[in-house]
């Protein structure tokens, strides 16, 4: 089995003025993961997913991510994974791949903490 994405076939979330979600591989395709390409020029309020571990992968830009009351900074080729039922908020300007497993569900994340 394959699937092949082209980016006209995407769906775009704008989380806020700032940020935005591109979704390639969803829940409808796998429930066992998603993949998404986020675009961050702001920052973002605490969050948490109760249901998905979270892996970015950096493809441009950097950010600092605060995790557990922890700064993180990241950059361009650096992968982040946050463990499901972590608390954290980012800031900086950035593009990235972002991975989700189990695929997301906007019912499971817990924003404004």
């Amino acid at each position: 089995m394959y699937k092949l994405v082209k980016d006209n076939d995407t769906t775009t979330r704008a989380h806020n003025e700032s940020y935005n979600i591109k979704n390639y591989l969803t829940r409808e395709f796998s429930k066992d993961f998603s993949l998404a390409v986020s675009q961050m020029d702001g920052s973002h309020e605490p969050t948490k997913s109760v249901a998905s571990d979270r892996i970015y992968y950096f493809i441009k830009g950097r950010a600092t991510f605060t995790i557990d009351g922890t700064q993180i900074d990241v950059a361009k080729d650096d992968v982040l994974f946050i463990e499901k039922n972590t608390e954290y908020s980012f800031r900086g300007k950035f593009r990235a791949v972002l991975v989700n497993l189990p695929a997301f569900g906007i019912e499971n994340d817990r924003n404004k903490l």
